[in-house]
C-alpha cells in the first residue's frame, strides 16, 4: 500500500509492505516505515492511497462494489472527495434507481435535480435523507 499526502507545499509518502507486516505481526513497532518528504510543487492538496499486490485468491470487492461501499460512508462529506480508479464518488454509486429532473423556475431559472431511490430497507440505514410519513429527516453516519 502506498500513501501520499500533499499539504502546505510538501508531499509526504509512505510505502507499507504487506509481507513485512505479516513477518512482524507480533511486534508492529519493529516494522520499518520508509517515510519520504519532498517539495510538492504545484501538486493538488489531498491524500492518495493506492492498494496493489492484492491476493487474487481473496474475494475483494470490484471497483463498482468498492464505490458502493465508500459512497455510503463518505458520499455526503463536503470536506473531501473520494475517487476510485480516478472516478469521483457520486449519487450514481448509490444502489437503486437514478432519477434526473430538469425544470425552469420563474424565480431562479433552469434547475436540475439528481437523486437515487435506494433499493430496499438495508440502503436506508446509510447516511442521508429519508422520508417517513411525509416527514423529511436527515440522519448521520455515526
Amino acid at each position: 500500500m502506498d500513501v501520499s499526502a500533499v499539504a502546505r507545499g510538501r508531499k509526504c509518502s509512505l510505502t507499507i509492505d504487506k509481507l513485512v507486516l505479516a513477518e512482524n505481526e507480533n511486534d508492529l513497532e519493529s516494522v520499518p516505515l520508509p517515510f519520504i518528504e519532498e517539495d510538492a510543487g504545484e501538486a493538488h492538496v489531498g491524500t492518495t492511497i493506492i492498494l496493489s499486490g492484492l491476493d487474487s485468491r481473496l474475494n475483494f470487492p470490484t471497483p463498482d462494489r468498492f464505490r458502493e461501499v465508500l459512497v455510503h460512508e463518505y458520499g455526503r462529506e463536503d470536506a473531501f472527495k473520494v475517487f476510485v480508479n480516478e472516478a469521483q464518488l457520486s449519487v450514481d454509486d448509490v444502489p437503486g434507481v437514478l432519477r434526473e429532473v430538469e425544470k425552469t423556475l420563474t424565480e431562479s431559472g433552469s434547475v436540475r435535480l439528481r437523486f437515487t431511490i435506494a433499493d430496499g430497507r438495508e440502503s436506508t440505514k446509510i447516511t442521508g435523507y429519508s422520508t417517513e410519513g411525509g416527514r423529511e429527516s436527515r440522519r448521520g453516519s455515526r
